[in-house]
């Protein structure tokens, strides 16, 4: 130990015992069994990059630059359908902050109403089954998640983390909301969405927290903000069924991804013996 770290020296690392077969053909068969669930899990780590890549490239195309007032890229059908309009995003949905508690509410047997926190926003998709506080409170009917509404990190000791936001897109069984630092956007439609994806939305979080100490955005501020979108509610399905299909992709290659991974773990704890059973 130093300090107050947990050390491992270099001679007690190398006198670890690991138990492997002495049979060589037998550890190379070990080896190219877990080489070849290796490659999967980095072909659908590839797969990931690319599909995230495309839509980040096919967003910038489908939303007007900065400046601009219709995008690079239309579809045939709206092609004359005139320029894009301004609208708040209050326009396009309601904002709700999220409960506040102490830890003298929170729950040690997981009853009450689960609250998610900005740990739960993970590579803009919200994390259920780790880092959930239960607490033994009372929020309302707004601020009880509904399938649909998108969590925004509204205030966090990173900049970076600030605005970064994650559709609940799930159905769940229990009652669940947000904490105190994160807001509910409640959109009217699918493509209300997307607008919290754009760069014009990145830039505008920059800007609005680049000149203060906190860290920390507010509803008005969000619900004032001003994006260009399609007068036609037909244009702005159209590009949510563009953009909900790469999700779509994304989604299934990324559970695609954690059953390899949980696959190969479980092929491990087989292929090899348990240390603690292992005798000389």
């Amino acid at each position: 130990r130093s300090n107050g770290l947990l050390n491992i020296s270099a001679d007690e690392f190398f006198n670890i015992i690991l138990p492997t077969p002495k049979d060589k053909e037998e550890q190379q068969k070990i080896a190219e069994c877990l080489s070849s669930i290796d490659a999967l899990i980095k072909a659908a780590e590839n797969k990931i990059d690319e599909l995230k890549a495309h839509k980040k490239g096919l967003m910038q195309q489908l939303f007007p630059a900065e400046g601009k007032s219709v995008p690079a890229l239309r579809f045939p059908e709206f092609q004359n359908a005139g320029e894009w309009k301004p609208y708040k995003l209050n326009d396009f949905g309601s904002f709700f902050r999220g409960l506040t508690y102490s830890t003298a509410d929170v729950s040690n047997d997981n009853d009450g109403i689960g609250v998610l926190r900005s740990t739960n926003i993970q590579n803009n998709r919200l994390i259920l089954d780790k880092d959930l506080v239960f607490v033994n409170k009372t929020c309302t009917s707004e601020q009880r998640l509904q399938k649909g509404d998108v969590v925004i990190c509204m205030s966090n000791g990173s900049k970076a983390l600030v605005g970064k936001n994650a559709e609940l897109d799930q159905d769940i069984s229990y009652n669940l909301t947000v904490g105190a630092f994160c807001s509910i956007f409640r959109p009217k439609n699918v493509f209300a969405k997307y607008l919290l994806q754009t760069d014009s939305y990145t830039k505008f979080v920059a800007l609005a927290i680049g000149g203060g100490n906190i860290n920390n955005l507010k509803n008005s501020d969000l619900e004032n903000f001003v994006q260009f979108a399609p007068a036609k509610s037909e244009e702005q399905q159209k590009i949510a069924d563009c953009l909900s299909s790469i999700d779509n992709l994304i989604i299934a290659q990324t559970n695609r991804l954690e059953a390899l991974k949980a696959h190969k773990k479980g092929l491990m704890q087989q292929l090899f013996p348990n240390l603690n059973n292992h005798k000389e």
